[in-house]
């Protein structure tokens, strides 16, 4: 019997690819590189920044500082994070939810991004467990992530959904 429901955040939850891409043009436009939505979804999406940077400084012939770029990013997503918003009607889903489930969120950010998110659009106090970059060694697809989320939720794997 399921006991327990695990969601990804980012793309699932909440919409962050605008914030992320905008946040990525910010930095890159102090190193004199305009970014195109198309380089951004085929370079820079699911990738480290550094490879994006370095990838992208190659492309445009510039010379980069990464800590600076990466400053800059982190700064602008910082300022901007009240944009991240809920997928629409999944508040309510996940109310409903949480009427019959246990919930978690096992994530590849770490756990005080996804925290500060979900406190933003007022679902922080739906979900029993949240598991974040920083509490295991090995990411997804590997399993630690959702091993420890239903370790700590108390639930067998073989009972929960992700």
């Amino acid at each position: 019997m399921i006991k327990a429901i695990l969601f990804d955040l980012d793309g699932t939850l909440v919409d962050s690819e605008p914030l992320h891409y905008s946040s990525h043009a910010h930095a890159l436009s102090h190193a004199k590189i305009k970014l195109s939505e198309s380089d951004y979804i085929g370079r820079g999406m699911n990738r480290s920044s550094r490879l994006f940077y370095a990838e992208m400084a190659t492309l445009n012939g510039r010379d980069i500082d990464y800590s600076q770029l990466h400053a800059h990013k982190q700064s602008h997503f910082n300022e901007n994070m009240h944009t991240i918003k809920l997928f629409p009607r999944l508040k309510e889903i996940i109310t409903n939810l949480k009427d019959n489930y246990l919930l978690g969120i096992v994530t590849a950010a770490p756990t005080s991004y996804a925290q500060q998110v979900l406190n933003i659009n007022g679902v922080a106090g739906l979900f029993n467990v949240i598991i974040g970059s920083n509490d295991y060694q090995k990411n997804k697809p590997e399993p630690d992530p959702y091993l420890l989320a239903c370790k700590r939720l108390g639930v067998a794997p073989s009972e929960c959904i992700a």
